[in-house]
């Protein structure tokens, strides 16, 4: 399932976004809260210029670094 989180500009805000948006689920957990669906992988998708959407990018959500292929 596919939750969109925010838009960003570059793949670093994506990663900052990411990064802010996993640490906030994890206190909402900590809390006793719903944290909602726990990523296991943030994708940043972009607009091609023929208006068709790609994945640009794949963050792993427990390294927040580029996810394997």
């Amino acid at each position: 399932r596919i939750e969109p989180v925010a838009v960003a500009s570059t793949i670093n805000e994506a990663k900052e976004i990411a990064a802010s948006d996993l640490r906030s689920r994890m206190r909402r957990l900590d809390h006793g809260g719903d944290p909602g669906i726990c990523p296991y992988t943030y994708r940043v998708w972009a607009r091609g210029i023929d208006g068709q959407y790609f994945i640009a990018h794949e963050i792993d959500a427990t390294t927040m670094t580029p996810a394997a292929k």
